[in-house]
């Protein structure tokens, strides 16, 4: 009678007693910090969205609990009346999505570049490049504010958006990772097919890339969808604001624009919020990946 190593080891791991299994307390114990650390990241995002709904006259009152006794959508009924919100969207969703893509395809075709070319500097370029990613945005916001008032760009999408494509060194280096990684014969192997660089990125590399794209594009989503000085500073005209520029009116008006403020910010938040609970596992994933190679 003959057993597979496989069905012995089935036997000696449930031969031996669930507490005498080694790793699985060690586990639970790092489960619960993280665990608080989730608390208390999400207890702030949750006390915005019961203010949202509190009444005005109860916002400030010490017998406050985690859910208000007469919820009411008054807060939001004022944003509404406040704030052209259909305008605020429509400028944030044109400068996210001009941001991200530029910033992908400048990443895929930079990355791909940084490994499959060979020329003089690379690798000094590419330092160059990554040191961009410790530089305080701060330190070049007046020259290319200067730059771009000459070039008639205050108040205007093209001046949102195309500066920012500067912002790309982290995602050349988390392309670079993983487009290093795919092994060399694939590449031979189009290349005796009589393929051409372009139709390798196209058809070999981009689908390869499709979750670490995802990820990066999640990333530099959420990072431009929350961008506040630069649209303050380049689009100071109430019909460029942003979300994020928009809803600031309300901060020091007084305390009884808590719950506009609250219910402004809870509108601006799930956008992102949503975007980021669909598309988790893939930033969670590429970071991994990354981390390994």
């Amino acid at each position: 009678m003959s057993t597979t190593q496989s069905e012995l080891r089935g036997l000696v791991v449930s031969a031996v007693p669930v507490r005498a299994r080694p790793g699985t307390l060690g586990r639970a114990w790092v489960h619960v910090p993280l665990a608080l650390v989730a608390v208390a990241l999400l207890v702030p995002l949750w006390w915005m969205v019961v203010i949202s709904f509190t009444p005005p006259a109860e916002i400030l009152r010490p017998s406050l609990t985690l859910w208000t006794a007469h919820p009411t959508f008054q807060n939001y009924a004022d944003v509404a009346q406040r704030l052209p919100l259909a305008r605020l969207f429509l400028n944030s969703v044109i400068m996210t999505a001009g941001v991200t893509a530029g910033q992908l395809g400048l990443s895929v075709l930079a990355a791909y570049g940084f490994v499959r070319s060979r020329f003089p500097g690379r690798d000094l370029a590419f330092f160059l490049l990554i040191a961009t990613i410790v530089l305080p945005p701060i330190v070049t916001m007046i020259p290319v504010y200067v730059a771009l008032a000459r070039l008639h760009g205050i108040n205007t999408y093209w001046g949102l958006i195309l500066p920012q494509w500067a912002g790309c060194g982290f995602g050349v280096f988390l392309l670079r990772q993983h487009i290093g990684a795919i092994p060399e014969a694939i590449f031979e192997a189009a290349y005796l097919d009589g393929a051409g660089d372009g139709y390798v990125l196209r058809r070999v590399v981009l689908p390869l890339l499709r979750p670490s794209i995802a990820a990066l594009g999640l990333l530099v989503l959420l990072n431009t969808w929350n961008e506040y000085f630069w649209p303050l500073l380049v689009a100071p005209a109430t019909s460029m604001h942003t979300v994020q520029t928009g809803i600031a009116q309300f901060v020091g008006e007084g305390a009884e624009l808590w719950g506009p403020l609250t219910a402004a910010s809870t509108v601006v938040c799930a956008p992102v919020v949503v975007a980021y609970l669909i598309w988790q596992r893939q930033i969670i994933e590429t970071f991994v990946a990354s981390a390994g190679r």
